[in-house]
């Protein structure tokens, strides 16, 4: 993992955060199975964010710019659960982050593997959008300082 995303993602509390948010949207057997894409970008709309749908790869990019550093997360939509994927670019090189959100807590020495968080419906979707904004927004804030 390159050294300036780790610092910036301790320096965030990033594994509790994450743990957090996951241990809140646990219901598993009762999660969304399917998700209209139209739905999800007009939920994105609805909290100011814009955001793009990558119909060949099903997944959702967001994305914020602040000074050199732009970062992307990536969120795929299966089975009612939110994979996000965190990608980090300084001066548009892609440095290395770990990948999708578990793994980066597995880097940054969380002991045991974290389960995607699960959605029952649009409410707990925009829930947990607005928290992964949040991380995005503290770890961009971060990297600029």
């Amino acid at each position: 993992m390159n050294h300036s995303v780790q610092k910036a993602l301790e320096k965030i509390d990033f594994v509790n955060r994450y743990q957090t948010l996951v241990g809140s949207f646990t219901d598993y057997e009762n999660s969304m199975e399917d998700v209209v894409a139209d739905e999800v970008l007009a939920l994105f709309q609805s909290t100011d964010v814009s955001a793009e749908y990558d119909e060949d790869e099903s997944f959702f990019a967001i994305e914020k710019r602040r000074a050199v550093y732009r970062v992307q997360i990536n969120m795929i939509l299966k089975y009612g659960l939110v994979q996000l994927i965190l990608v980090v670019r300084k001066n548009g090189r892609l440095l290395k982050t770990g990948g999708d959100f578990s793994a980066v807590c597995r880097l940054l020495g969380a002991t045991e593997a974290i389960k995607d968080a699960a959605f029952t419906n649009y409410s707990d979707l925009r829930q947990i959008v607005k928290a992964v904004l949040q991380l995005m927004d503290d770890l961009a804030e971060e990297l600029q300082r």
